[in-house]
């Protein structure tokens, strides 16, 4: 697994299989163990011109730590929470 320090805060890339991540590669912080979490919430917020003057509400896309692939962590999409 690559560590890579970014100031103070060392991360290590991880690859995002399905949901609305799927197939991106990106830095995870690791805890203060060393240790990846054992699962990324990725939040969706916004807002787009459209015939609706409300702002949607923020959804997070839930992401599990499944294992690794030539030394890159996995996190496999879970579900999606509205809210």
């Amino acid at each position: 697994m690559p560590l890579t320090i970014i100031g103070f805060v060392a991360v290590v890339e991880a690859w995002f299989l399905g949901g609305p991540a799927d197939g991106r590669v990106m830095l995870v912080e690791q805890t203060a163990d060393g240790d990846l979490p054992k699962l990324v919430r990725l939040s969706q917020v916004g807002l787009h011109f459209g015939a609706s003057e409300a702002v949607a509400p923020r959804v997070e896309h839930i992401y599990v730590l499944g294992g690794s692939v030539d030394d890159t962590q996995v996190y496999q999409y879970e579900r999606t929470v509205h809210g």
